[in-house]
This record gives C-alpha cells, structure tokens and sequence, in this order.
C-alpha cells in the first residue's frame, strides 16, 4: 500500500510553510519608505512567488529608486531578520504531513523563489530543516517563478518524474511554474493569498488537512498495532 497518491510532494516555503507575505511586504515598505515610496498590496500580489530580484528588476525603473537590486535585498532582509530570525511556528497539520511523508519514505522537497541560504534559516527556525534533503532556492535555477526551473530542479534531484509530483502553492506564479513543470499544483489559501486566482489545480484549499487529502494521505492521529503494521489510512493501493 502507498501513503501518497504521488510519487512526491514538494512544498513551496513563503505562504505555505511560513504565512510571510505580510511581513516581506512591510519589511519591503519599510526600506522604499526612505525614499519616499511604497508598494501597495494590490501591486505587491502580482509578484507573489517571484524571486525578489525579479521584481526589484521590474519596481526599481518604474519607481525610480536609487539603488541597486542588492541593496534592497540586503536592507529588507535585516528587517525581515527581525521578525524571522527566531523560533517560528509551523501551519496547523504541516509539520503533521511532513513526519509522515518523512515515516513512510515519500520523496519530498521544498521550492522556493526565497535564496537557498534563506531557507534554510527559516526551515531550521519553524523546527522543520531536519526533515528535507532536498532544497531548491530560486539561487540555485537560471529561471525563477513563474518559471518551472525550480520545480524541476526539485524532481530532478528527488529522482521523481514531474508528472508524478504533486506541489503545495499560495500563489498564481508558484501555481503556474509548477503546471509548465508538468506537475500537479494544490492551492493553499492564506490572508495575503485569498484573493488569488490559482488557475489549474486539482483542488485550492485552506488547510494542511485539507491539502493532505488531496494527496490521499491522512493526518488522523497514527496507530502503533502490535503486529508492526502501519494502521495507516492510505490514498492508493500499489
């Protein structure tokens, strides 16, 4: 019997993992402050999932800021650090889903636009680093989101077919990266998401839970029978 109606499941960080668009848009707002400018949410939405390089490349012509890409990267991550840089609570039912794709030998990954060195921090901070082997940061790709480099990247080093990956995404950008890699895209709504429109999923939902089901994976609590046998409520039989 197989846990997973995937051959592997990769999992977007910003908005999945950690609900951290609210606070990279007010870090970001708080370093265009000193120039006199702001990004306002509505803007902000369009560039959910894409690697900030990305769209500082797009925002600084347009807004006639002053300074280079790097210099915004490296003033917006000292005030992210702020609130990051700490032990940080995982999603209800994510770390759940995780321990048990990691108890029954399902492949899994994390793909983000975030700097590979970033993720890690932040993986280590929710509690969750220990659990993947697997990290593709959009620092790691030529192409970031929307598209598929990262994703692909995540299959290939997972040593799984795109089309039988199954990706957790918040955002259109992820969404659609992940549909050119050819794979399967489950959206998960938050606040700073929940007005999205996450084209082509199989299912957008608002949980983990929910997300799991999708999957075939269920997160009721797991028994420990005498005979060894799993007691898991699987999604597929092989």
């Amino acid at each position: 019997m197989s846990v997973c109606l995937f051959d592997a499941v990769i999992f977007d960080l910003d908005g999945v993992l950690l609900d951290s668009e609210p606070i990279y848009l007010a870090a970001t707002n708080s370093v265009l402050a000193r120039e006199g400018k702001v990004i306002s949410p509505e803007e902000n939405a369009r560039y959910i999932g894409v690697r900030f390089r990305d769209m500082l490349g797009e925002i600084i012509p347009r807004m006639g800021l002053a300074h280079d890409a790097d210099y915004y990267i490296g003033e917006t991550r000292t005030e992210v650090l702020v609130q990051f840089g700490k032990p940080l609570t995982p999603p209800a039912g994510a770390q759940e889903l995780i321990e048990r794709l990691v108890d029954h030998d399902v492949p899994h990954a994390v793909g983000s636009s975030s700097a590979h060195a970033w993720v890690e921090e932040i993986l280590t901070n929710l509690g969750l680093r220990q659990h993947f082997d697997i990290i593709v940061g959009g620092d790691d790709v030529p192409n970031g989101k929307p598209n598929p480099d990262i994703f692909l990247r995540c299959a290939e080093l997972l040593g799984v077919l795109p089309e039988r990956c199954a990706v957790i995404e918040d955002s259109a950008n992820g969404v659609l990266a992940a549909r050119r890699a050819g794979m399967t895209a489950i959206g998960l709504r938050t606040a700073a998401t929940a007005t999205l429109v996450l084209e082509g999923c199989l299912a957008v939902v608002d949980t983990f839970h929910e997300a799991a089901g999708h999957l075939g994976v269920s997160l009721a609590p797991l028994d420990r029978p005498v005979d060894g046998s799993s007691g898991v409520h699987c999604g597929a039989t092989d």
